[in-house]
């Protein structure tokens, strides 16, 4: 417009269409079974490994077993009910026999028997209640470790000295019973993390556990960015899971227990790379 004009400015009105509609990926008005598809279709999207989108939804369903207000509306996954079902005088002993572990034991044995991730599953599906947690790990953890096995495994309580004098019967009067339950085999697993020793581990660097940070900062490697702040997030209050949890993903990436002797040293830990290192030599 000519700035000299006599003509007056005016805004144009010719602006009365129609907003365009709101965009959204997810379909209005859809059935159960289209929800579904489109669901499962977005999760292939995450990854096409089968067993890694298992993984998802199993955890997709404890999520919502904590969340529904109605015990009703809760899902349970197969494998609990089969357990209970196939193995019932096994289950009833987890449930009775097992009682004397408080969480910090178990999540201690789960550890020294190299089922943390196992602990965390059931942490996850059982939120707050520690009986079951503990009777949901044990089913995860025979059905992987078989009877015969898992039973042997239950003398790391007592060798790496996460239960004493007090509670030592009640372990052996529970291991009085083995030849009157089920047998259940061992699943066909790939060797976990077989490079590293998890009781010598738990026995020496327990002891390390308010140093569980500059323990993570030191193989900054494992722990990249804001991964030592996303685990102080998930165990406050409680460093002894922040430690195990740092050595559990230490292990996981195929690390030697070995190679935790020069790393204590440089923590200011000599005296429990000395320990480590004699512990590791008896074996």
């Amino acid at each position: 417009m000519n700035p000299t004009s006599s003509q007056p400015f005016t805004l144009s009105n010719d602006y009365s269409a129609e907003p365009p509609p709101a965009y959204s990926q997810y379909p209005e008005r859809q059935s159960a079974g289209q929800a579904t598809t489109f669901v499962y279709n977005k999760l292939s999207e995450v990854s096409h490994d089968a067993s890694f989108r298992k993984e998802i939804l199993k955890r997709v369903i404890e999520v919502h077993n904590t969340m529904v207000e109605n015990s009703a509306d809760r899902l349970e996954l197969v494998w609990q009910n089969d357990f209970t079902a196939r193995y019932p005088k096994l289950d009833k002993w987890i449930e009775k026999k097992l009682a004397f572990l408080d969480n910090r034991e178990l999540i201690n044995f789960a550890f020294a028997s190299s089922h943390l991730e196992e602990y965390y599953q059931a942490a996850d599906f059982c939120p707050g209640k520690v009986d079951k947690i503990r009777i949901d790990f044990f089913r995860r953890y025979f059905s992987l470790e078989g009877k015969n096995n898992g039973m042997k495994k239950l003398n790391l309580l007592e060798s790496t000295d996460i239960i004493f004098q007090r509670k030592i019967a009640s372990l052996k009067e529970a291991l009085q019973d083995e030849p009157y339950l089920e047998p259940i085999a061992a699943s066909e697993q790939p060797p976990y993390c077989s490079q590293f020793n998890f009781p010598v581990a738990l026995k020496v660097i327990g002891d390390a556990s308010r140093n569980w940070k500059a323990l993570a900062h030191t193989m900054c490697e494992i722990f990249p960015g804001d991964e030592v702040d996303k685990i102080e997030s998930e165990c406050i209050g409680n460093v002894t899971k922040a430690l195990l949890t740092v050595l559990n993903k230490i292990a996981c990436s195929g690390k030697r227990t070995e190679e935790l002797v020069d790393v204590l040293k440089q923590i200011g830990r000599t005296d429990l790379s000395e320990r480590l290192q004699k512990a590791l030599q008896s074996i």
